[in-house]
């Protein structure tokens, strides 16, 4: 029931980190090594014998020691982060059941984590997390010598990670780690054995090398040209820079509108699908506009009143993969000023 209560409890706390709020997180593989100090907590065992049991509160009080980690993860991008997780701790105490002194225990953990990251905050990412796997916990102390368990351990997570490079971050944490129903029963101690909880807290600091470089903030706004009063679009057929029947009346309608409203100038940008070379597409579309402004000269426009610019495969008005032919694409557009 508590291995339950508790992998339902920290699971909660990981649901309620809804996605939306993390901007930007951990994006790639990465690796990360951490050290600092461990507590363990008062240990409550039970003690079983041929015939009945009793239970020892605060059997043994240990002495703070210290701990070790290596991580191997990969981040989403959005917040969420899997690792896999190994770690080692090491306790001492000299004040246990009365006779028994000096005992040592010592622990490897191998888990699995689920961890959500926020923010960043001011560049921080804050992260929670839980994990489950096993742990191998050794119990020593002169008496009645070594014995060792492989149980199953469970944890919480919460820690900060601050990137100060694009691929590195120090990072420290708090694990809340519990190793269930550890049993202790060595030959020396037959028939007698104890069992219980081994309830860690873990506080770690370290670095994380990210291998895929995050990525890179959204382009500035594009500044848009005022809108032309007036504007036309002539299209041309495929790698052809003459005017086609339409395009001709299009232009007899361009010389109508500016005699009418006596526009200052008209601007000729002309553009090609994606097919064929970029550096070819440049001169074509620039021979376009140049088809376009003899047109509009042949119709007594003078030409210090045309501005011509080239865009080649630039702004399609249809985005398409590179070499399709794509009609609209293949055209000047004609703005009067």
């Amino acid at each position: 029931m508590r291995v339950r209560s508790f992998l339902l409890v920290s699971a909660a706390a990981v649901a309620l980190a809804t996605p939306a709020l993390a901007q930007n997180g951990t994006v790639g593989f990465y690796v990360e090594g951490q050290g600092g100090v461990n507590w363990i907590e008062d240990i409550d065992g039970e003690v079983s014998f041929p015939g009945g049991s009793f239970t020892v509160d605060n059997a043994v009080d240990m002495d703070p020691g210290w701990a070790a980690s290596g991580q191997v993860g990969y981040g989403f991008g959005n917040g969420l982060v899997v690792e896999g997780e190994v770690t080692y701790r090491d306790n001492s105490s000299d004040d246990a059941i009365s006779f028994v002194t000096d005992a040592d225990i010592e622990s490897w953990a191998f888990m699995g984590n689920v961890m959500y990251e926020f923010g960043p905050f001011g560049g921080a990412l804050p992260y929670i997390g839980v994990g489950a796997g096993v742990a191998i916990v050794d119990l020593d102390q002169p008496i009645f010598g070594s014995d060792d368990d492989t149980v199953f351990a469970a944890q919480g997570i919460v820690g900060v990670a601050y990137p100060f490079t694009d691929h590195l971050a120090a990072v420290i944490d708090y694990r809340y780690f519990r190793a269930f129903d550890v049993d202790y029963s060595p030959a020396a101690a037959a028939p007698y054995s104890a069992s219980a909880d081994i309830v860690n807290h873990t506080i770690m600091g370290g670095l994380r090398y990210t291998f895929q470089a995050p990525p890179p903030p959204p382009p500035p706004p594009v500044v848009v040209e005022p809108v032309a009063e007036t504007a036309f679009i002539v299209f041309f057929d495929w790698d052809r820079a003459d005017l086609t029947p339409e395009a001709n009346l299009v232009l007899d309608d361009v010389v109508v509108v500016l005699n009418q409203n006596g526009y200052a100038s008209i601007r000729l940008d002309g553009y090609t699908d994606l097919s064929g070379s970029a550096q070819y597409n440049l001169g074509l579309s620039e021979r376009r506009a140049n088809s376009v402004a003899n047109g509009l000269i042949a119709r007594g426009i003078a030409p210090d009143e045309i501005v011509i610019r080239a865009f080649g495969e630039e702004n399609p008005l249809v985005p398409t993969p590179d070499g399709v032919r794509e009609p609209q694409n293949r055209r000047v557009e004609i703005f009067l000023i």
